[in-house]
């Protein structure tokens, strides 16, 4: 059966061995993007200890939270969402989500859905008005997702790599 729990400590090391299958995931769609150019990224090792730091920030930080999709006591899925206090420029409360990820043979099951539902209706508890989030412009599949529960292109970021 399908549970959607907050993450908590004890979930540190399955959670961070998803984290970085998203992390390499992500990386995978950088090099379709830039076709023959390669960005230089660090060993798996390197990148293990960063997400691993960054993970355990995020376990104890209280304007982070992550909800967990599990199955069968198995994580299968999870959304990293923060908030943030209100700018000069904007005044109401924001939301961000950091990062999300459904394990590829889990996808197309209802999880995805699930887990961001949990999370915007934490958002709207916070009395949260606007929620943003980065994805790939070649990530079609969730751009879809998002644009389905209502999520508008707003601004753009564009990247230019030096060979």
């Amino acid at each position: 059966m399908m549970e959607i729990r907050k993450a908590n400590q004890k979930d540190f090391k399955e959670l961070l061995e998803i984290v970085l299958k998203c992390t390499i995931h992500h990386h995978d769609l950088d090099k379709k993007m830039l076709g023959h150019k390669k960005l230089k990224r660090g060993s798996i090792k390197e990148l293990k200890e960063n997400e691993s730091k960054i993970l355990k920030k995020d376990l104890k930080k209280s304007d982070t939270i992550i909800f967990i999709a599990t199955e069968k006591d198995k994580i299968v899925g999870f959304i990293n969402i923060s908030f943030s206090k209100k700018n000069a420029n904007i005044k109401s409360k924001l939301g961000e989500i950091d990062d999300f990820f459904i394990l590829e043979e889990h996808r197309k099951k209802g999880i995805g859905e699930m887990l961001l539902k949990k999370a915007l209706s934490l958002f709207k508890l916070k009395k949260v008005k606007s929620i943003s989030l980065n994805v790939s412009a070649n990530n079609l599949p969730a751009l879809n997702f998002y644009e389905k529960f209502g999520f508008k292109e707003f601004m753009k970021r564009i990247s230019f790599y030096i060979e």
